[in-house]
């Protein structure tokens, strides 16, 4: 699968927290009548009975009440209640109630992973890998993933299957990681039936069987996972060329913020495959793409408001070179030669940005130090241009 640029172990924290670790739906709820149940776990609770505060939470994050979630929970967790404490983790992890904020979602869960639960253990271990609230350290990550499986947490024996799978941090063994993976599979893992199906898709120390690896991935999608695992089942039908599966799932993985599948889906809109061309739903897709750090999103939509591209490919009609600018140099800083060059140049021109000689001769050189072959290239190019002009003076 050549064209999934994608790094294979994104079955971390993004992935993981939105879908295997939790299914979360920021919906709230039809308020109902409060009921004998809740009349009387409230007077517990109000008498400062923290198991109650924190079963009034659980009742509350079930009902999509999220504001009496958090109440509760954060009551409950003021008196040190180490499951509130993952509780408001992930209140602050997917933004519920209160503003999203990993960092605080990350010390919540730390005081739980710290206090011993397994699932905070887990989410730890996850941010430590993704850099996500807390600076990088697949060493921390590793070992807050061992912790939890210390503790039979299934979903963190897939994410240690995803270790060795990846060679991150161990050696490579990919007998260990089927092996982990089968075993957390077993018992409704997500995270191991991600790492079979990766293993299967991709011929990792076994036959690649496509048909194996959806199996899997459509299992990890019914636990939970509805972002990464329903991409890459679009990646392989669309491997296949089975368009119109292809286009189903990877509109269900766009759906749920998985930026590939935006990327994916931009282009059917864009080449009118299976689908009618439509300029906007492109536009609309390929904008989620790039918000998501897609590399190639943000180059193309460098490319599609740039008034120099729009010059010679009529494809190209947005002109707006402050949004060429921006999405350029985000492309530039992720490492793509020919984004470095092209916002060197626009430096140089003062054209979307101001003009800066400087910053213009240091992203040109970047790009050229980044990609030899392609300023070779651009240097022909130019000195190609430059020739026609001398001769056309000449005459």
């Amino acid at each position: 699968m050549k064209e999934m640029s994608r790094n294979i172990l994104v079955l971390c924290v993004g992935a993981l927290l939105s879908g295997c670790a939790s299914n979360v739906n920021n919906k709230r709820a039809i308020q109902e009548p409060i009921s004998e149940y809740e009349k009387l776990a409230i007077a517990e609770a109000n008498k400062g009975n923290v198991d109650a505060q924190l079963e009034l939470g659980r009742f509350y994050f079930k009902s999509k009440d999220y504001q009496k979630t958090y109440e509760w929970c954060l009551k409950a967790a003021n008196q040190g209640n180490t499951k509130a404490y993952g509780m408001l983790s992930t209140m602050y992890y997917h933004g519920l109630y209160v503003k999203q904020d990993r960092k605080k979602a990350f010390d919540w869960a730390l005081k739980a992973a710290i206090n011993g639960d397994a699932n905070g253990q887990l989410l730890i271990g996850s941010m430590y890998f993704d850099g996500d609230g807390v600076e990088k350290d697949y060493k921390k990550a590793f070992e807050w993933v061992q912790k939890s499986v210390a503790q039979n947490n299934y979903n963190a024996l897939g994410m240690l299957a995803a270790f060795y799978m990846n060679g991150i941090y161990v050696p490579k063994n990919y007998k260990k990681a089927f092996e982990y993976a089968s075993a957390a599979a077993e018992h409704n893992g997500c995270m191991g039936r991600r790492v079979l199906g990766m293993m299967y898709c991709f011929g990792y120390g076994i036959e690649k069987n496509n048909a194996k690896a959806l199996e899997h991935f459509k299992r990890a999608f019914s636990l939970g996972d509805k972002a990464f695992s329903p991409s890459i089942i679009g990646e392989i039908y669309n491997e296949l060329k089975n368009y119109p599966k292809a286009f189903e799932w990877y509109m269900k993985a766009a759906k749920n913020g998985d930026g590939i599948a935006n990327f994916r889906v931009a282009n059917f809109y864009k080449q009118g495959v299976y689908v009618k061309k439509d300029h906007n739903k492109f536009l609309e897709h390929m904008t989620k793409a790039a918000d998501a750090n897609i590399l190639e999103a943000l180059f193309l939509l460098g490319l599609y408001y740039n008034s120099e591209t729009n010059a010679v490919n009529k494809d190209f009609v947005g002109r707006d070179d402050k949004k060429a600018f921006k999405y350029l140099l985000k492309a530039a800083e992720l490492g793509s030669a020919w984004a470095q060059i092209m916002v060197g140049i626009m430096f140089g021109e003062g054209r979307g940005t101001e003009k800066n000689k400087e910053l213009g001769e240091y992203w040109v050189m970047k790009g050229c130090t980044n990609d030899p072959a392609l300023a070779n290239k651009i240097g022909t190019k130019i000195q190609q241009e430059l020739d026609k002009l001398n001769q056309k003076k000449t005459k």
